[in-house]
């Protein structure tokens, strides 16, 4: 079987959990269902095969690998922000990028 590949939107998705308390509120936040999020979770733990978070008395707590992955994918997202501005500004101007 072939493995897909880990979305920015997952990443983004991950951090929303925990920055803002739960599924629930990451979905209040980021305009979709809580469904939608939950899915988005799983999938990422499908893909990286690890568990991410374990419920503890109805809470989703990371666990020690989701606090690891938590950490990169903060890393992965700032520069992802930060390429997007930078392309932005590039366009802005006239220029354009050629991405390979």
């Amino acid at each position: 079987m072939v493995k897909t590949r880990t979305t920015l939107d997952q990443w983004i998705t991950l951090q929303a959990v925990v920055s803002f308390g739960g599924f629930a509120q990451a979905a209040e936040i980021l305009h979709r269902t809580q469904s939608s999020i939950s899915y988005t979770i799983s999938k990422l733990e499908q893909t990286l095969e690890i568990e991410i978070f374990s419920l503890e008395k109805r809470r989703a707590v990371l666990t020690k690998q989701g606090e690891q992955l938590l950490a990169l994918s903060r890393e992965v997202t700032n520069k992802a922000i930060s390429f997007r501005k930078i392309y932005k500004s590039l366009n802005y101007k006239g220029e354009s990028l050629k991405l390979i």
